[in-house]
């Protein structure tokens, strides 16, 4: 068994079974990837939007993280770099339209995304 205690409150993991890889969303908009066969920390990245999170998704094949925020936003972010850098991740996309927290986010697509409110909405986000 393999335990490991961390300091914020996650909010979404997503585990890459090819490559035994898994991907940890936490509150404070940042992401960790751990490689499970040697059970430590591979990267920790950053957004560059410091805000607190109540809900996130991965999407395995484009790296990229949504994320949505106690300001009524939606974020979309990428950790798909082969540098690991301490300069935090451009913000991609933010997408506003919601009179309240966001409670909950999907992928639909790499290309679509839906998310849920408190102002009781559901919105289809597309990308493209």
């Amino acid at each position: 068994m393999f335990e490991n205690r961390v300091q914020d409150k996650i909010v979404h993991a997503s585990f890459d079974g090819e490559t035994e890889l898994l991907y940890l969303v936490f509150a404070h908009n940042f992401c960790e990837v751990w490689d499970m066969n040697k059970m430590e920390m591979k990267e920790r990245r950053f957004c560059e939007e410091e805000c607190i999170l109540y809900s996130a998704d991965f999407h395995l094949e484009s790296k990229m993280i949504i994320g949505g925020t106690v300001f009524r936003s939606v974020l979309l972010w990428s950790i798909a770099s082969d540098i690991i850098s301490d300069i935090p991740a451009k913000v991609l996309y933010k997408l506003e339209g919601h009179t309240g927290v966001i409670f909950d986010v999907k992928f639909l697509t790499h290309t679509k995304v839906a998310s849920v409110s408190d102002d009781r909405t559901l919105r289809v986000w597309d990308l493209q």
